[in-house]
């Protein structure tokens, strides 16, 4: 099967303007090293629910970051080669699951399925970053 190229699945995802979106069509649980803050997103393309999640998620984070201060990357289920060594990539069946990430290490044990359980994690990552030094110029 074929995945589309970074391009095309930006285009595909419909990214809200001023937010920045990573898509990475091939991944390994490596690329959460690159993440100091944000929010993992499992595309499938033809899964109807992860297509579904991502709508729900990105009205989420316009409601919680309008500063657009949280990274959002978006991997694509099949691209993705490694995570089923790993404990986290059991839970990964394509439904549009989600997790939030800080300074590259997973904030749950566990992808989440609904936008609304990676809200207390998003808001957590939020106010970690507003109580930093200089971080009152995004607010």
């Amino acid at each position: 099967m074929t995945w589309p190229s970074e391009e095309e699945g930006l285009r595909r995802l419909k990214v809200p303007d001023g937010r920045s979106v990573r898509y990475m069509p091939n991944s390994t649980p490596e690329c959460f090293n690159s993440i100091e803050r944000g929010v993992v997103f499992v595309v499938a393309w033809w899964s109807i629910y992860s297509l579904q999640a991502w709508v729900r998620m990105k009205d989420l984070l316009e409601a919680i970051d309008d500063t657009r201060i949280l990274e959002v990357v978006v991997l694509d289920i099949d691209g993705m080669t490694g995570f089923e060594s790993t404990a986290i990539g059991a839970t990964i069946a394509g439904v549009g699951e989600m997790v939030c990430v800080k300074s590259g290490f997973l904030m749950a044990d566990k992808w989440e399925a609904e936008p609304e359980a990676v809200r207390a994690s998003a808001m957590r990552l939020l106010a970690q970053f507003r109580e930093l030094p200089g971080s009152d110029q995004w607010t």
